[in-house]
C-alpha cells in the first residue's frame, strides 16, 4: 500500500515506477489515473479502461489489490458522472477492506450516495482521513435535518482537519457550498452551477442528496429580495427554515413540474427578467413564434403567479420580457436536475449490486410492473442485464469491461 500512502501524503505519482505485470503496475496505474484532472469523458474512459485490466488479472490480484483498484474505479465514475456505476462498483469491493483503504471507502460511499457511510472509517482510529469523513457525513446529516448550528459546527470541525491530499479537501468544501447556498466558494464549477448555467453538478456530487419527498429534483433554487437566486442541492431544503418551500403540484392538484423549472428559471435570470423568446427556448427547446406560443406562454404565466401568490410577484416587461419581483425569501425545486426513473432504477442496481423489479418497485414507490417494463428496456439497451436466479429473474448493471 505505499502507493497510497504517497498519493495521501500528497506527493505526486507521475515519476514513480513499478514493474511491468505486477499488482503494483496495475495499482499505481490505478492511483496515476485518480490523481490526474481531468473532464468527465476523461475520467469515464479511464474508468473503462480500469475496469477492463481489473476484470482480465482478476484471479491474479491480492486481496488488497483488487480493493484499491475497486475504490478508484468508485472515484472515477463518481467524478465522470455516473453515479449507478459508481455504486455498482462500491457494492463489489470485497470485505474486509484493508485499513489503510477503509477511511477512503467511507470517503466514496459518502459522495457516491450510498445509503450510509460505514462506521469502519472512524473504528480504524485516527487518521485525518477518518475524521474528514466523520465530519463531513455529520455535516451532510445536520443538513438534511435542518440543523444549522449543528451543520457549522460539523463544517468547522471538517475544515481544521489536516490532509495532505488535497481533492478531499476541496470536494468538502464544494460539497458544504452545494448544500448551504449562503457559503461564499471560489470553485468555479460549483459557482456555474448554483448560478445555473452548467447542468453538471461538479465532482459527481449529484446523488447526495438521499431522500426525495416532495420532488424528485436534485436541486432548489433559493430566492431572497435584494439577493441573486442560487441553486443548491436537495440536501440543504430545510438548512433555509426561513424560506416557504413551494414545491407541490399546480392548483389542479397534479403535475407542477414545469411550472417550478419556469420559475427557477426565471429566478436563475435575476431582476432583468428573461425574454420570451429565450425563455419558451429554455423551457421547450422551440423558438418563439408569437401567434403560435402566446396561449401556451399564458397558461404557464398563469401557472407561475398562482405558485408565487404572496411570495413574489410575476411581471410582463412591455410585450417581450418576463420579469420576478421578490417580496420574501422563497424555495423551489429545479426541475431540469430532476432525476428520471430510468436512472433512478439503475441506481437502485447499482447500490445493492443485483435487484429484482419487485425490489426496485418497493426502493422508489413505484408499480412493480412498471419497474419491470423499465427494466426490460434498460436491459434491451445494454445498460444491465437481466439473469434467473432462485426462480426470480434479477438485473445487474452490465460490465463495461466486458
Amino acid at each position: 500500500m505505499r502507493w497510497v500512502h504517497a498519493l495521501l501524503s500528497g506527493r505526486t505519482l507521475s515519476l514513480e515506477a513499478a514493474p511491468a505485470g505486477s499488482d503494483d503496475e496495475l495499482a499505481l496505474g490505478a492511483l496515476r489515473a485518480v490523481e490526474a484532472d481531468g473532464t468527465p469523458a476523461a475520467r469515464f474512459a479511464d474508468a473503462t479502461e480500469l475496469s477492463r485490466r481489473l476484470t482480465r488479472r482478476a484471479s491474479e490480484l491480492s486481496p488488497s489489490t483488487r480493493a484499491l483498484v475497486g475504490i478508484c474505479l468508485v472515484r472515477l465514475y463518481r467524478l465522470s458522472g455516473r453515479s449507478h456505476l459508481a455504486l455498482n462498483a462500491l457494492s463489489q469491493v470485497a470485505a474486509p477492506v484493508p485499513s489503510e483503504l477503509q477511511a477512503w471507502r467511507a470517503w466514496e460511499c459518502l459522495l457516491a450516495g450510498a445509503p450510509s457511510v460505514s462506521s469502519e472509517a472512524v473504528a480504524t482510529g485516527a487518521t485525518a482521513f477518518a475524521d474528514l469523513v466523520s465530519a463531513s457525513s455529520e455535516m451532510l446529516e445536520a443538513a438534511k435535518q435542518g440543523e444549522r448550528p449543528q451543520f457549522q459546527l460539523a463544517l468547522a470541525r471538517a475544515r481544521r482537519v489536516e490532509l495532505e491530499w488535497s481533492a478531499p479537501r476541496r470536494e468538502m468544501e464544494a460539497l458544504a457550498a452545494l448544500i448551504d447556498p449562503e457559503l461564499a466558494t471560489s470553485e468555479a464549477g460549483v459557482l456555474a452551477w448554483r448560478a445555473g448555467t452548467n447542468a453538471e453538478v461538479p465532482f459527481g456530487l449529484q446523488s447526495i442528496s438521499g431522500e426525495k419527498t416532495e420532488t424528485d429534483a436534485e436541486g432548489y433554487v433559493l430566492v431572497v429580495p435584494g439577493k441573486r437566486a442560487v441553486r443548491f442541492l436537495a440536501a440543504g431544503v430545510r438548512l433555509n427554515q426561513t424560506a416557504r418551500n413551494l414545491a407541490g403540484p399546480d392548483e389542479a392538484g397534479t403535475g407542477g413540474t414545469r411550472t417550478e423549472s419556469a420559475l427557477a428559471v426565471l429566478a436563475l435570470c435575476g431582476e432583468e427578467g428573461i425574454s420570451y423568446a429565450e425563455f419558451v427556448r429554455t423551457m421547450y427547446g422551440i423558438s418563439y413564434v408569437p401567434k403560435r406560443h402566446q396561449g401556451m406562454l399564458d397558461v404557464l404565466v398563469h401557472r407561475m403567479r398562482a405558485r408565487l401568490a404572496g411570495v413574489a410577484e410575476l411581471e410582463r416587461v412591455g410585450s417581450t420580457r418576463l420579469a420576478l419581483h421578490v417580496l420574501s425569501p422563497f424555495v423551489i425545486p429545479d426541475g431540469r436536475t430532476a432525476v428520471d426513473v430510468q436512472q433512478r432504477l439503475l441506481r437502485v442496481i447499482g447500490t445493492f449490486g443485483r435487484a429484482s423489479a419487485q425490489q426496485a418497485s418497493k426502493v422508489l414507490g413505484i408499480p412493480r410492473r412498471t419497474a419491470h417494463r423499465l427494466l426490460q428496456q434498460l436491459a434491451a439497451c445494454q445498460s444491465c442485464r437481466s439473469f434467473k436466479a432462485g426462480g426470480r429473474v434479477l438485473y445487474s448493471i452490465n460490465d463495461l469491461s466486458a
